[in-house]
């Protein structure tokens, strides 16, 4: 949790700063890919038809064509997602240019959203493992928890090992971990467990809708989810 509170503060910082009039939020217009693309077509469609009538050369000659029109329909395929990225096709940088970007370039601002996008990821992770400890105690630990009557071996300084109930040692080590609290009893751990699961909420929310924000201000126009993942083929997907 402590990377997931590093991250989104650091990418909340940076986006506090764009939208506070520190740095300057600005558009770059991307130019039209492979213009003359539909040109290809009309030439290579013109080519064949020149072609029909002859008996050796037809076989190459459609060859030829085909290759062409594959050839042009991929341009028009490149110069369709580089239009619709925009200014987003800034993500073409390498990684050590992104991370050296200043931060209210087009570079750095996707560099930005790309912090982003990771705390979101870590935020979620926190939720998961919040819920799941409070889950796995309660149903071990809780009214006919499967693990009531389980005992642990406990290493004692200087003393013979002991025997402890599970679900007193868990609670120990609960108490000895959280800086403030002298003791857990289950009830009062549920509801700590709890609260933790409510505040890991309200992180994965705040975290999304900085995602949000930052992508808006990368972008130089309305995103949808084609552009998005036409994005990410460009960057290196947060690891999780």
């Amino acid at each position: 949790m402590n990377r997931h509170f590093q991250s989104l503060i650091s990418a909340l910082a940076l986006i506090a700063m764009l939208f506070s009039g520190v740095v300057t939020i600005f558009s770059v217009t991307a130019s039209p890919a492979f213009s003359k693309s539909s040109n290809a077509n009309e030439n290579s469609g013109r080519g064949a038809s020149d072609k029909s009538d002859e008996d050796d050369d037809d076989d190459d000659d459609d060859d030829d064509d085909r290759d062409s029109r594959r050839n042009s329909r991929d341009n028009n395929s490149r110069g369709a997602v580089a239009s619709s990225l925009g200014a987003l096709n800034a993500a073409h940088a390498n990684a050590n240019a992104r991370a050296n970007a200043a931060a209210n370039s087009r570079v750095g601002m996707i560099a930005i959203y790309k912090l982003a996008v990771e705390a979101t990821a870590e935020a979620s992770d926190a939720l998961d493992d919040a819920k799941l400890a409070l889950e796995t105690f309660v149903m071990e630990c809780g009214e006919g928890g499967s693990m009531l009557d389980a005992t642990v071996t406990v290493e004692v300084v200087d003393a013979p090992d002991i025997e402890v109930s599970y679900c007193e040692n868990i609670l120990n080590e609960a108490a000895a971990s959280n800086d403030g609290v002298d003791n857990f009893n289950a009830e009062t751990y549920v509801e700590w467990l709890d609260g933790a699961v409510k505040d890991a909420e309200i992180s994965a929310v705040a975290a999304k809708g900085l995602e949000d924000t930052a992508l808006e201000a990368a972008a130089n126009k309305v995103t949808n989810e084609d552009v998005v993942a036409a994005l990410w083929d460009l960057l290196e997907p947060p690891t999780r």
